[in-house]
């Protein structure tokens, strides 16, 4: 499908390597790096067919990942001026504000409520690939990161945040896509809905997210 387009083989592979890097880092400063490249292994896959709509697509969702990696990166360093480490280490009430910081970017990279705005004109101007990929993989390092939210001692705002994401996630994505004609945004609706019951899972158990997140992938393909 990318034969088009050079070092394609290569793109995938360091969008892999990022999302992997990320999700295996014990350190706030090597999770946000590891999300940095593979942000820089997927943008050249959203416009292999050199469309204006694939690079309008390319753009938004460029500005949004950059604003996503910079709450990140705030939140980190709230926590680092606490603590004088970039460790990740069990919660307390102090890691209150950095934690929110953390949260908004994570559900501003993965389009989840209220920060889905981006991701339906988003994915109308990808490829089909390129969607799936939006859709699927992309969501693997913002959601294991916030299973490792629950193994600290913030359960009660965890619970509060998670609750109220997932309930707006699947009221979005529900009447979200009842008036779409685009199959692409309503793909992103769909998307975004699946979001909020992945969140719910995880208050469950992390085994149930990872199932549900396993299973989405492999329909979704």
């Amino acid at each position: 499908m990318y034969s088009s387009l050079p070092f394609s083989l290569s793109f995938l592979s360091l969008m892999a390597f990022g999302t992997l890097f990320s999700i295996s880092s014990s350190y706030w400063l090597g999770i946000w790096a590891g999300l940095e490249i593979n942000l820089i292994g997927f943008l050249p896959l959203l416009v292999y067919q050199k469309t204006m709509s694939e690079s309008e697509s390319a753009v938004k969702y460029f500005i949004i990942q950059a604003m996503g990696s910079s709450l990140l990166m705030f939140g980190s360093l709230l926590i680092y001026s606490l603590f004088f480490t970039w460790e990740i280490f069990d919660y307390t009430d102090k890691w209150v504000t950095g934690f929110m910081v953390i949260s908004m970017g994570l559900m501003m990279k993965m389009g989840v409520f209220p920060f889905y705005f981006w991701l339906p004109s988003v994915m109308a101007g990808l490829s089909w690939f390129s969607c799936l990929l939006l859709a699927t993989w992309q969501k693997v390092a913002p959601l294991f990161l916030m299973v490792s939210f629950l193994d600290g001692g913030l359960m009660y705002w965890i619970i509060i945040l998670f609750c109220l994401l997932s309930a707006g996630s699947s009221f979005v994505g529900g009447f979200g896509g009842m008036g779409q004609t685009q199959l692409r945004a309503l793909v992103a609706y769909s998307s975004i809905g699946h979001l909020g019951w992945m969140l719910f899972a995880i208050l469950h158990s992390s085994w149930a997210m990872k199932v549900y997140l396993s299973i989405y992938i492999l329909i979704s393909f």
